[in-house]
């Protein structure tokens, strides 16, 4: 790449066009002035180690104008504990063993620090050899990504303390993430649950009713209400959950799959049935008594209203 000499105006050439018809390096260097006025990238040309060509960007992005900065070396405006880093990087870059920005921390002429991401590449200035270098503050993406990290840092906390079980999984029911609670109550390290498919933790007829409950969550976008079924742990045992299961979307509000929140209902679930047993069946013998009798009799009633057939009923 071929860049004409620098004007004090910081024009990367100057050449007077012909005023009927302009020359084509005249095109070249209004082209040339036009993008680096509207990219919001800071360019810079480096030779020899000093500053020979300074974008107006770079000038607003550093504080610094060109004539403070013409002939100074740029590693002199670096964070002292990032100029070694930097220049073995620059380095690696303009031999082509990498291609990779790098960042660091670039002092402005207030004072001010702030981090840039900064790529070099080789090219001929004025008949020699330079280096162009593309200069962009993200300070402000870097505070974002650390907001965001210790947001989720918290939330993961928070899930990783609770007494509730919590899990997402994705559209095919797969596992993406458990908290601990979820892992102790199944048995399972969280390696062992990322990946497992829900239906691998019931029976076949749990398996049906999960289905039935995600996919109308699925159609409605609505959570469920709590509702329970039955899941086989690690070690064989059978165990009751009840779970309230939401839609799980990404930034566009496109689903992308489940998260729910679990309790083991286990003991309230055998006090129920034992309960119900004891309401219907005689405390002494065991046998099933005039409640159970009545209840399947409305039942057989209703049945063969619906079907249109016969019972009969014999009294011994």
């Amino acid at each position: 790449m071929a860049v004409k000499a620098r004007t004090a105006s910081r024009s990367l050439g100057a050449v007077k066009p012909n005023k009927k018809i302009p020359s084509r390096q005249s095109e070249f260097n209004h082209l040339a002035e036009d993008i680096i006025s509207n990219i919001n990238v800071g360019i810079y040309i480096v030779q020899n180690r000093k500053f020979v060509y300074v974008s107006p960007l770079f000038e607003k992005l550093s504080g610094y104008s060109y004539a403070d900065l013409a002939g100074t070396n740029p590693l002199d405006y670096l964070h002292p504990d990032d100029r070694e880093m930097i220049r073995k990087k620059a380095i690696k870059l303009l031999k082509g063993k990498s291609s990779t920005p790098y960042e660091y921390r670039f002092t402005r002429k207030n004072g001010e620090e702030f981090l840039v991401l900064e790529m070099i590449t080789s090219i001929t200035y004025q008949g020699d050899r330079a280096a162009l270098v593309s200069f962009m503050d993200i300070t402000e993406r870097k505070q974002m990504e650390e907001a965001l990290r210790q947001s989720e840092e918290k939330y993961r906390t928070i899930l990783e303390n609770m007494q509730e079980g919590y899990f997402e999984v994705d559209l095919d029911g797969n596992i993406t993430f458990c908290n601990n609670s979820m892992c102790r109550f199944l048995g399972y390290s969280q390696e062992e649950m990322i990946g497992i498919n829900n239906r691998q933790l019931t029976d076949k007829k749990n398996a049906e009713k999960l289905f039935r409950a995600f996919n109308e969550v699925y159609q409605t976008g609505e959570p469920t209400k709590e509702f329970d079924w039955q899941i086989i742990r690690k070690d064989g045992t059978k165990r009751f959950i009840e779970a309230s299961i939401s839609l799980r979307k990404d930034s566009t509000g496109k689903s992308i799959g489940f998260q729910g929140i679990t309790r083991d209902v286990t003991e309230r679930k055998r006090n129920e049935e034992k309960i119900l047993y004891m309401a219907t069946h005689d405390t002494l013998t065991g046998l099933p008594n005039r409640l159970m009798f009545s209840q399947l009799i409305n039942h057989a009633i209703q049945t063969a209203q619906r079907y249109q057939r016969e019972f009969a009923v014999l009294f011994i």
